[in-house]
């Protein structure tokens, strides 16, 4: 829509056009230039030096200003004033036109090529035969190949070799009939290695319909398909290892047993076992691989088959730990090692052997809530040196009435927001406020009360408890 303004050099008189009067919202009159010029444009000064260069040229002038129309909505003008025969009679025009639409659509333009630029995922364009003409800063993030090496190549420098040709000519044969192309994408990169991406290509067509380019853009799945690995993997490994641990405690006539692992991450470290050695022997195991996670629940699984294998040959608990030792230390990573605590309880006399590889001490508490014996460490932690030297006590008894309690480092070193450790001395005063209990009741009061004690904060490490209750004058347990 184009207006016409008609006006005489002398500046005395102008004429607005149907078309301007509409765009102003105000009838056709005729108005003094200057009263015009203040009504036409903000900066007057732009305006009357745009007349002033036709009133001395005397030839075409363009350019553009800014108006506001009545609605008081802003425009912009696209100006154009020429001088022809008129000017024998000291008369110009001057024509505009509202560019308002195509000054949006420039600057709409202008944000989409920024967001292009900016975004995080490797946008390229190729003409029709596959040749890349364009490529954003992301591309060469993603894939290496700097802009300079890749404009005027094919996208066959990201082929990777993994999918075959029966891929990429179906992807050809859609973009080709103007389909949009989504798949999974397994590219490589400049430096060689492989990343898989979620592409999707676009084919665009002129204003005819034919297709003369393909837009092509790159979302780079690494990372998230090794974190849904791990995840998947984590789970695997999880449901293996709870197939390790003791399906429920046994039950022994005269004693009351239970044990649990909370672990930390889906799998855990930790290893607890109730382990029958004969009619009258049974083995009682805690043990904490360092970390936890995955690699120590392996090595874990490693250590409970390796313990397994040995206790059967009813091996005193010291030369049980040097053929462990000897094993892992051969295979083991130098980061990898584990404490243990082995008792072996003599089921008829309560007498009891141990050995303690390193690991936190275990304690026996009389009737009365009394400290017994403390079962500390008799030895370096498995793993760490080759002939270790490992001894056992053999002077230590489960009396009627006694509570054994084995556990891991997990619950000792629980810390509360102001990063005060639960403790050895808090553990003991809640085993000795329940030990009217079962001994499933114990274990689920202790991890209860230090998670409580961590107050809502994520648990740091995997935690393992182990209680054995020797009599018959508390509640039987209801199993692990």
């Amino acid at each position: 829509m184009s207006a016409a303004v008609r006006f005489l050099l002398n500046g005395t008189r102008m004429t607005l056009s149907r078309v301007l009067s509409r765009l102003r919202g105000v009838g056709r009159v005729r108005v003094g230039p200057f009263l015009f010029l203040i009504s036409l444009a903000g900066p007057v000064l732009g305006v009357a030096v745009f007349l002033g260069a036709v009133t001395l040229n005397k030839k075409m002038v363009t350019g553009q200003c800014p108006m506001r129309v009545v609605s008081n909505q802003p425009h912009a003008l696209g100006i154009a004033c020429f001088l022809g025969w008129e000017v024998l009679f000291g008369v110009g025009v001057l024509v505009s036109r509202n560019v308002t639409r195509r000054k949006r659509a420039e600057e709409m333009s202008g944000h989409l090529s920024n967001a292009v630029e900016q975004t995080a995922d490797a946008v390229f364009i190729t003409d029709r035969s596959g040749v890349i003409e364009y490529v954003n800063p992301a591309f060469e993030t993603i894939t290496g190949f700097p802009t300079h090496e890749a404009l005027g190549s094919n996208p066959r420098i990201l082929k990777s070799g993994v999918q075959d040709h029966r891929y990429y000519h179906g992807l050809w044969s859609a973009i080709t009939n103007g389909q949009t192309f989504r798949a999974t994408t397994i590219n490589r990169r400049k430096c060689g290695r492989i990343f898989h991406a979620e592409q999707t290509i676009t084919p665009m067509r002129d204003e005819g319909g034919n297709i003369t380019h393909f837009v092509s853009v790159l979302k780079d799945m690494t990372e998230r398909r090794k974190i849904q690995e791990q995840e998947t993997e984590m789970k695997i490994a999880a449901a293996v290892q709870r197939r390790l641990y003791p399906r429920s405690s046994p039950c022994i006539p005269g004693y009351d047993l239970s044990g649990a692992a909370f672990s930390a991450d889906a799998t855990c470290g930790d290893y607890f076992d109730f382990l029958n050695i004969s009619d009258d022997k049974l083995g009682i195991v805690v043990a904490d691989v360092c970390g936890h996670g995955i690699g120590p629940a392996m090595v874990m699984a490693e250590t409970r088959a390796y313990l397994r294998a040995y206790i059967r040959s009813n091996l005193d608990p010291s030369e049980i730990f040097r053929r462990i030792n000897n094993v892992l230390n051969a295979d083991l990573e130098d980061r990898f090692f584990v404490t243990m605590v082995l008792v072996i309880l003599d089921l008829s006399t309560g007498q009891l052997v141990y050995a303690n590889a390193g690991h936190p001490s275990g304690y026996i508490l009389a009737e009365a809530g009394g400290i017994r014996d403390v079962l500390e460490s008799t030895g370096l932690p498995l793993g760490l040196f080759p002939d270790g030297e490992f001894t056992s006590r053999r002077d230590l008894q489960l009396g009627s009435g006694d509570l054994l309690v084995l556990l891991t480092d997990g619950i000792i070193e629980s810390e509360g927001p102001d990063e005060t450790e639960f403790g050895v001395e808090r553990i003991l005063d809640i085993v000795k406020s329940n030990r009217g209990e079962s001994a499933e009741d114990i274990v689920n009061t202790l991890f209860n009360a230090a998670r409580e004690f961590e107050d809502g904060q994520p648990q740091a490490d995997d935690i393992t408890l182990v209680a054995c209750k020797r009599g018959n004058s508390w509640p039987a347990s209801t199993g692990s």
